[in-house]
């Protein structure tokens, strides 16, 4: 599996295969791709770091999604959980103060990075 020729030096040597349990906020009832756009992808974020812009924002803890979908509604109400394995790419734990379990995703050519997650039921 490989990664966009693209991406520079990204993931970072330190991402891990992707493993676990990972949670994401969006708008729809069911996921799609829409829902699952870096920052890079959405054309955002264009003074930060480029490699972190490429990955997708994730959450490991559910308790820290929902904190999120309190304090950033324009996110979405939906909170979509996805039980990933290294088929999918790499990982690595960015958090802030604010979202301790904040973890980006990178995920390999031709994934459907939606097709891994559902509607988390709490």
């Amino acid at each position: 599996m490989n990664f966009p020729a693209n991406w520079q030096n990204c993931p970072p040597d330190d991402a891990s295969p992707a493993a676990g349990i990972y949670f994401r906020v969006g708008r729809g009832t069911i996921p799609v791709e829409d829902d699952f756009r870096s920052q890079a992808e959405l054309g955002k974020a264009l003074d930060g770091d480029e490699c972190l812009r490429q990955g997708l924002s994730t959450l490991r803890e559910y308790a820290d999604a929902v904190h999120l979908r309190r304090v950033n509604p324009r996110l979405g109400s939906i909170i979509y959980k996805g039980e990933l394995n290294s088929s999918y790419g790499k990982s690595k734990l960015t958090s802030s103060r604010k979202s301790p379990s904040h973890t980006t995703l990178w995920a390999y050519i031709g994934i459907n990075k939606a097709s891994f997650f559902a509607v988390c039921k709490g």
